[in-house]
């Protein structure tokens, strides 16, 4: 204000001072006119610059106000990033991950609640962790049922991620005026969960919490994953380890320690395998009488480098037997391994001046070789039963998803509403509901039944044609639908893990006819053509478009896929609307020929 103050009385001076300059020039009236002219245009031109300068001043400041706003903006982006990072690096199991993210998107947008619902590998909803306190009339149970991807799916709303709804069929019976923002998880295709925030009706989301929402949601699925595959790997670990206990490979070495010392003359031997954190040993087997503190003698002359490469030491040992010190020699001997992660070594005590014989050499040298294809067959034996473990447990999983599953999660529900149902008085839907409920258990008896059943079904060195009538036995018992099988060669004998896999495609078929066919006959055929053996599950049930198949329903069919792979086998399923379904299995003669000489 002051600057233009100034600036106006300095063009009123020059204004003066020129008309003055002007009247007394000795001069025509013209020239003078004219000069007075040229003296106010300068003061125009001056009053322009002035205002230029000031528009401009104004316009460095607003935009030095956006960018501090901008800086600002940044930094506070910036600072939550980091604090999202560190909350994530420091959790390191699932509960410390959702509990962290709930808690980041509590504060970030001041929800009233935030709720996670984690979903399975199957596609079923499991419990759902919650941080504030719910919505009235909004319950777990209403969550985790309206959190399944088949019910999703059926929802237009949920067909866009990340999406803000008022009409969400979870606020139903809220008197609260609410919306609710879904944020699904996914990693690699696979979805994990998701995410239900519910928020005030005037909250809005903003671009940048939106981008810290998404940042938390994939910092989840990053997470758990992580935290899933250490489980599974702990897990397989310890389940790899308790069957090698069970493995009597002890019986062998011991053996193996008795002729060495025979044939050697000594009275002491111990062998031990390692793995690479090289705190204890996870395995021993000794010979002769060793106590534990003799084996700290022991273990305190090995060393990690000469166990990796296979050197041979010799160490000078006291002893004491007996209150009787001993002077005599410790010989460290690496046992090999086809394991990077596993190291082996017998010891051997011996008086100090004795030395092998070259036959004695030759002697040692084999025995080491034999512990180490002990060692190593024990593992892979080990390894192949776990394998199969899994591969029996994952059948176990989706046949208690397709069935019990499903079953007890709607029985969950319905016990809800029922409860509410008698609360309000109102008698004839409730039962209604109880003879839902009645329905559904019968059901969920007969599918356990089912699944006990198949298990009781032993695979075992028998013709194919009599472990596939005991499966159609099983079958016609428990569905009441005809089944019958031809099977030529009728005395067609099969290597008894191709018979398992056979058997449990055959399982599969069945479990899946009679959930889903509507099916009046079934048959199974095998037949041998031109070098393959040919099996068939038909029936003449409603059939299907097999590019429509649900994504539960792919599982099934991809543990069958998984379990031909395994056998060297081709399968096909073949089916049209109305025109029933065949599964093909097609299995190579020459893949026989090679089980039989494994």
């Amino acid at each position: 204000m002051k600057g233009a103050v100034w600036f106006w009385m300095g063009i009123a001076a020059v204004a003066i001072l020129s008309g003055g300059v002007v009247v007394g020039l000795p001069v025509s009236g013209f020239f003078k006119g004219l000069l007075l002219l040229l003296g106010l245009l300068s003061g125009g031109a001056l009053f322009f610059i002035w205002r230029q300068n000031q528009q401009a001043h104004r316009l460095v400041q607003e935009l030095e106000k956006k960018l501090q706003v901008h800086e600002d903006q940044s930094f506070s982006k910036t600072e939550n990033i980091v604090r999202i990072s560190q909350r994530f690096a420091t959790a390191t199991d699932e509960t410390q991950i959702l509990n962290g993210a709930l808690e980041l998107m509590l504060e970030l947008i001041n929800a009233k609640a935030a709720s996670f619902t984690y979903i399975d590998e199957l596609g079923a909803t499991l419990n759902t962790r919650v941080q504030g306190e719910l919505p009235p009339g909004v319950s777990k149970d209403w969550l985790e049922y309206l959190s399944s991807p088949a019910i999703r799916k059926k929802c237009p709303n949920c067909q866009q991620s990340e999406s803000r709804a008022d009409q969400c069929p979870l606020l139903y019976g809220s008197q609260d005026q609410l919306h609710i923002y879904c944020v699904p998880i996914q990693r690699l295709g696979q979805e994990l969960g998701i995410f239900h925030l519910f928020l005030s009706s005037d909250t809005q989301i903003t671009r940048e919490q939106d981008y810290l929402l998404r940042l938390i949601s994939d910092q989840t699925a990053l997470a758990l994953e992580g935290a899933r595959l250490r489980s599974r790997e702990a897990q397989a670990h310890l389940q790899l380890e308790a069957v090698k206990q069970n493995l009597d490979v002890g019986f062998f070495i011991d053996e193996l320690l008795k002729g060495l010392a025979q044939g050697l003359g000594i009275q002491t031997a111990i062998v031990s395998v390692w793995d690479h954190h090289f705190n204890k040993p996870i395995k021993e087997f000794s010979f002769g009488t060793i106590s534990a503190a003799q084996k700290d003698q022991f273990y305190a002359t090995l060393s990690r480098r000469n166990l990796a490469r296979l050197e041979k030491t010799r160490s000078p040992l006291t002893l004491e037997i007996d209150g009787v010190r001993s002077e005599c020699s410790l010989l460290n001997i690496p046992v090999p391994f086809n394991r990077r992660d596993l190291r082996g070594v017998l010891q051997i005590v011996l008086p100090d001046a004795q030395e092998f014989s070259s036959k004695q050499e030759e002697m040692l040298n084999s025995i080491v070789t034999q512990i180490s294809f002990l060692l190593q067959n024990a593992n892979l034996l080990a390894e192949v039963e776990i394998k199969a473990i899994l591969q029996e447990r994952i059948r176990l999983a989706r046949e208690i998803h397709d069935g019990l599953a499903q079953t007890l999660g709607f029985l969950k529900l319905k016990i809800s509403q029922l409860r509410a149902y008698l609360e309000q008085g109102e008698i004839e839907r409730a039962g209604q509901t109880t003879q839902l409920l009645h329905e559904a258990i019968s059901d969920a008896y007969i599918e356990a039944r089912h699944a006990i059943d198949q298990l009781r079904i032993s695979i075992y060195d028998a013709p194919l044609a009599e472990l596939l009538q005991e499966t159609l036995d099983e079958f016609r018992e428990s569905s009441g639908i005809p089944a019958e099988s031809t099977v030529e060669p009728p005395d067609l004998r099969l290597p008894v893990e191709i018979n398992a896999q056979l058997v449990r495609i055959v399982q599969e078929s069945l479990s899946n006819i009679r959930k889903h066919a509507h099916a009046h006959q079934v048959q199974i055929q095998t037949a041998v053509k031109n070098d393959w053996l040919i099996l068939e599950v038909r029936d003449d049930g409603v059939g299907f478009q097999p590019e429509e198949v649900s994504r539960h329903s792919q599982y099934g069919l991809r543990g069958m896929q998984e379990r031909a792979e395994m056998i060297g086998a081709e399968l096909q399923i073949i089916s049209q609307p109305n025109q029933g379904a065949t599964v093909q299995i097609r299995l190579p003669l020459s893949q026989l020929e090679r089980s039989w000489q494994t």
